[in-house]
């Protein structure tokens, strides 16, 4: 037995990595700033760490419904502790992640409210477009908006670049 307990260990060893590798990251903090409608800052023992939701884009500030969007999220979890079930880090060094307030989804709110797009580009859960048709059917938050007003984030931000460009 003596001989085998390096094997025995190395296996326990492998088995306990990939556990914590595949073990999903929750940080828990208090919200301290609503910089956006999709974008926040939480305070996690004394460190900030800046938020992106996942799979949502709400339109920038300057768009219609951008300011909208982050009033609304603000009245949802401004100074709430919120549990964010991290997802990856983008290029500007954000947390991607799942918003939670007392247990829901503040990200699938968001949709379901009309303030944001689902984006298509980085969604992994489709259940979010139902969301969205549902919210586009009942005219919900900026699907009131009229059509020419409606320009989803991603497409704006490419046309505010292009213009840049072309100074």
């Amino acid at each position: 037995m003596l001989n085998n307990m390096p094997k025995y260990l190395s296996i326990l060893l492998i088995s306990l990595l990939s556990i914590s590798c595949n073990a999903t990251e929750i940080l828990s903090g208090k919200v301290i700033k609503v910089s956006d409608g999709d974008t926040i800052n939480i305070l996690v023992n004394n460190k900030k760490h800046r938020i992106r939701f996942a799979e949502i884009d709400c339109p920038e500030k300057k768009q219609p419904w951008g300011k909208k969007a982050k009033t609304s999220l603000a009245e949802y979890i401004a100074g709430k502790n919120v549990q964010v079930e991290k997802i990856t880090i983008d290029r500007y060094k954000r947390i991607i992640g799942k918003v939670f307030y007392d247990g829901e989804n503040i990200n699938r709110k968001m949709v379901s409210n009309g303030h944001c797009w689902v984006y298509r580009k980085y969604m992994k859960d489709r259940s979010l477009l139902e969301l969205e048709q549902d919210a586009k059917d009942n005219r919900r938050g900026l699907w009131q908006l009229p059509e020419h007003e409606r320009i989803p984030p991603w497409e704006y931000r490419k046309i505010q670049r292009d213009k840049r460009k072309k100074k």
